[in-house]
């Protein structure tokens, strides 16, 4: 048999105007940050309930002989390279696949590992690197490589480690890692004009040392062979392969064997199941943690066709069973699996489904899902138009046509937005926004929503009159979402955040963000600049503070905005005259300086009352000394009035006594 190795002053307002002011209503707006980004066909990422839709912006072209490994931490499928038609045939890519987000993300770095094919990747959880040894790099020349990369998802780097002694350069070989040991395990492999081999390695990310390990008995030589390793039992599982005996009259044989390797031990066990899948190499396998069962799918047999039957094994038990399912993978080989811890999932991809000769057979149907616990498969996206070929079925699409009926809107997108893939209706209407169906999906708008971006202008409008992006509420990027730009009269294609339309001293960016007019410098018409308004705390919007008091001198807002006072402050300069009395003698509330008048003025009624005052006292002081000389003459007069008559009435006593005195 041959051998397979087909590889590869404002105005200011009189008092009587201010008092007819109008409160005026506040054009309150609600922004909505634009959707995810676009895809090929320019929708959304879509995860539906035991329905993964693939609605990434772009995936890896069809390949075989890739190498797939899922990187825990950050809960992504990493894959790197194979061989993809027509030729040069072997890539350099890498792509990481999030199941959750049903993206794939294309990781590919200038400096990354050249380019490559029948390799294989292992994710060291300890280290949190993925390891990749070898490989075809050419498969027309027949070029093995010996290198060694480790790839860090986190920074999206590829470094090679190149340590002082490694395996022989190889392709075709099997490689896992043994998270209780805390090493990948390297087995077997195909060496360009040297046969196969049947060595095993052990690498050690931490010290960058391969060590060739030395088991007392080992699988015979072979490649092609698939391994994996189980966490419960911490045993390497392998299966299969093919085994070609160089030199002349050499033996090829596919093999069907399944053996276990401990590292504590390096011991090989070959075991003997009572039943087993049929020989085949170019499989592909991975262990499901949660059911702890060793999931094997495809590959080719010794008759050079390609297979499609499920297996799963179980360590404990040494038992092979095979899973029936009603749907399944078409059959193919030298494709790759890797379990999602995240998801439960096991994620097949690519491969080849025909013979090994039949190297343009690369499938078309690139991504499986398996899940071990209700023993099923859920198919992927042939035409990559966001739907599986399981649903296309059931919705009569054509899964190998991603526009079933010609209208121009892949059958993903129609089905997403609820319109029918089986009808042209590219011209509809359904949401009345001036925007055919064509039209929203060339211009990434939801065909039942009229205001894809929430901008508040409707989608057609956007496109046929402002000509800007339906999908995108803020098409200029200057932080104003398009609908509000529109409305206040600015330019929605121009970046005029930083602008001051009304000369109010606040930028078109500030006026969004406060809702206040960018054309009128007082937005409430309350008589008080809406910068004015806004940096003492007042609402812009609302005219009923500009009749408020809030200092309580008498003075309203509106009037401390014209005087240029604090609405704070019952005086504001600080002069020991309130606001009020300045403004009504016409002097300047917020100087802060005494003028000369200014005191005359305010003093003249006291100094005119301390006068008077002094006037009447100098008055009454005389007064009172009159009236006291006058009060002493007249005691005088009195006094000698008494003392006359008190002269005279002694004098009358002495006559009438001497008178007396002589009749006796």
């Amino acid at each position: 048999m041959k051998g397979p190795l087909g590889l590869g002053g404002k105005t200011i307002h009189e008092l009587v105007v201010r008092a007819l002011v109008v409160f005026s209503f506040c054009f309150i707006l609600t922004v909505t940050a634009p959707t995810g980004a676009s895809h090929q066909f320019r929708q959304e990422a879509v995860l539906s309930s035991d329905i993964v839709v693939l609605s990434q912006n772009e995936v890896p072209v069809p390949r075989a002989n890739l190498m797939m490994t899922y990187d825990i931490e950050s809960d992504r499928v990493i894959l790197y390279g194979g061989w993809t038609v027509p030729a040069p045939w072997e890539e350099r890519d890498t792509w990481a696949y999030d199941y959750n987000a049903d993206t794939w993300t294309d990781m590919t770095t200038v400096d990354g590992p050249p380019k490559r094919s029948v390799s294989q990747l292992a994710y060291d959880s300890q280290s949190d690197r993925i390891v990749m040894f070898g490989g075809l790099q050419d498969f027309t020349g027949g070029q093995n490589a010996a290198d060694t990369w480790v790839y860090d998802f986190n920074i999206n780097t590829w470094t090679e480690t190149t340590p002082t002694t490694s395996p022989s350069a190889r392709s075709a070989y099997s490689m896992v890692y043994d998270s209780e040991s805390d090493r990948i395990i390297l087995f077997g492999g195909f060496i360009i004009g040297g046969g196969t081999e049947n060595d095993t390695w052990a690498y050690d990310v931490n010290t960058n040392t391969w060590e060739e390990m030395n088991p007392a008995v080992a699988p015979e030589t072979r490649y092609f062979s698939s391994m994996t390793y189980d966490v419960e039992s911490d045993r390497v599982i392998l299966f299969g392969g093919y085994y070609d005996e160089t030199g002349p009259g050499g033996i090829q044989e596919v093999m069907s064997d399944t053996w276990t390797y401990d590292y504590n031990s390096d011991t090989w066990m070959e075991l003997f199941p009572s039943a087993s899948p049929q020989a085949r190499l170019g499989h592909s396998m991975a262990y499901d943690n949660e059911s702890d069962r060793t999931v094997l799918f495809g590959g080719a047999d010794s008759y050079d066709q390609a297979l499609g039957d499920t297996w799963l094994y179980d360590h404990n038990s040494n038992t092979w069973t095979q899973a029936v399912n009603a749907s399944q993978p078409s059959a193919r080989h030298r494709h790759a699996m890797a379990y999602d811890h995240e998801s439960d999932s096991i994620v097949l991809f690519g491969g080849n489904n025909e013979g090994w000769s039949d190297d343009i057979h690369v499938t078309t149907d690139l991504m499986w899902f398996y899940d071990v616990n209700s023993n099923t498969w859920a198919a992927g996206d042939s035409d990559q138009d966001g739907l599986l070929d399981s649903l296309e079925a059931t919705l009569g699409t054509d899964p190998f046509n991603n526009d079933t009926d010609s209208d121009g809107m892949p059958d993903g997108w129609e089905y997403d937005y609820e319109l029918d893939p089986t009808v042209d209706d590219s011209e509809d209407d359904p949401d009345s926004d001036l925007l055919e169906n064509v039209e929203e999906f060339d211009n990434d708008a939801n065909p039942q929503n009229n205001d894809t971006d929430s901008d508040d202008l409707l989608d057609g409008l956007e496109v046929h009159v402002h000509h800007t992006y339906p999908s995108n509420s803020d098409s200029d990027s200057d932080a104003i979402p398009d609908g509000w730009e529109v409305n206040n009269g600015l330019d929605p294609l121009v970046d005029d955040a930083d602008d001051d339309d009304d000369s109010d001293g606040l930028d078109n960016g500030t006026e969004f963000l406060i809702k206040t007019n960018p054309q009128s410098e007082d937005s409430d018409s309350d008589g008080m600049h809406d910068k004015w308004e806004r940096d003492r705390g007042f609402d812009p919007n609302n005219a009923a503070d500009g009749f408020q008091d809030d200092d309580g001198d008498g003075l309203l807002n509106w009037q401390e905005h014209d005087a240029g006072s604090n609405p704070f402050l019952a005086d504001s300069d600080g002069d020991t005259f309130s606001d009020l009395w300045e403004v009504q003698w016409g002097f300047n509330p917020a100087d802060g300086n005494i003028q000369p008048l200014q005191i005359a003025v305010f003093y003249s009624p006291i100094i005119a009352g301390g006068i008077l005052i002094l006037l009447l006292g100098i008055f009454g002081l005389r007064y009172r000394q009159r009236q006291s000389l006058r009060s002493l003459e007249t005691r005088r007069i009195e006094d000698e009035e008494r003392e006359r008559r008190s002269l005279e009435e002694l004098m009358e006593y002495s006559n009438d006594r001497d008178e007396d005195s002589g009749s006796e």
